[in-house]
């Protein structure tokens, strides 16, 4: 194996255009939002709260903001609130108003233990929906007695001879064609965000004629010292182990980069667990509950 290194708030009609034309970070609020991030960013899925398809909506003072997305007729938020904790009861107070006015139900999705006092005192409905994993980078070692079984699947794809290649900021073409046509393949639901990826470190697994066989994508954490894992795939015609091959040499190779802690990201309480959870279970360190705190809306909700 060898290693190569390679929105808006409710009122602003004019920022959900320039988010829908990629031109989200042109806009005053995004750069808003990202200082308070930089201050009071608690997790390190704080930059998903950024991304181009979801709308920013600020308390008065503009020193607090939520994210959300709008589904049907439920405004759903991502995690927390982000701000001064004395400003986080008013925001979201404001907000509920907000989507009361247009007959919107409210919920607050992956919200962490931080802000559970406030849910409660004003009536949300809290249920647990699973744990963000985490890696604990320090205390990694491939050569653990209990990881035997990952020592052999690791074994088995090196007699491919496969290379891990790390990409940032990718934006060679034909790169960017093999990640998309990997993600399309995967039939996720969400359409493939090329600018997204751009943006991302990206680690492959790549064959000697440099064809991508599988891929994942690190965002940095506004918390130091952190990183967050979003997507990781699978091309079909991979070998078994693959995805287990990937995540091992990306923690080995942020671990000697002096990285403290990988978020996985959630682990669903859901009963049917699928492949990829599996996968992530064997590497994950600490568990942090997660929940959906709501008005209005059904717990089967959560699967937006």
């Amino acid at each position: 194996m060898s290693l190569i290194l390679g929105k808006t708030d409710f009122k602003s009609p004019l920022a959900k255009i320039l988010a829908k034309l990629g031109l989200a970070k042109e806009n005053p609020h995004y750069n808003t939002a990202k200082k308070i991030l930089e201050e009071y960013a608690q997790n390190s899925l704080e930059h998903l709260k950024l991304s181009q398809d979801r709308s920013l909506y600020f308390s008065k003072s503009g020193k607090a903001f939520l994210s959300y997305k709008i589904y049907d007729r439920h405004a759903i938020v991502f995690g927390d609130p982000v701000g001064p904790y004395q400003e986080i009861e008013r925001l979201i107070k404001s907000f509920q108003l907000a989507c009361k006015s247009k007959n919107i139900t409210l919920g607050f999705l992956q919200t962490t233990p931080s802000f559970q006092d406030i849910y409660i005192k004003l009536n949300f409905d809290l249920s647990i929906i699973g744990n963000e994993g985490f890696v604990a980078l320090n205390d990694f070692e491939l050569s653990d007695p209990n990881k035997a079984k990952l020592r052999e699947q690791i074994k088995i794809v090196d007699s491919y001879r496969y290379r891990i290649r790390y990409y940032k900021n990718p934006n060679e073409k034909q790169v960017l064609q093999q990640l998309r046509n990997i993600y399309q393949e995967s039939a996720a639901k969400e359409a493939f965000n090329e600018d997204y990826l751009r943006e991302s470190i990206i680690m492959t697994i790549e064959d000697m004629a440099n064809n991508i066989i599988a891929f994942t994508n690190i965002m940095p954490s506004y918390i130091k010292n952190n990183l967050a894992l979003d997507l990781i795939y699978a091309s079909k015609n991979a070998p078994e182990g693959s995805l287990e091959y990937l995540l091992t040499y990306t923690i080995l190779f942020f671990k000697e980069l002096a990285y403290k802690r990988l978020s996985l990201g959630l682990i669903s309480n859901a009963r049917t667990s699928n492949k990829l959870q599996a996968v992530k279970a064997k590497f994950i360190d600490i568990l942090e509950p997660r929940y959906f705190a709501r008005i209005g809306i059904n717990e089967a909700c959560t699967s937006i």
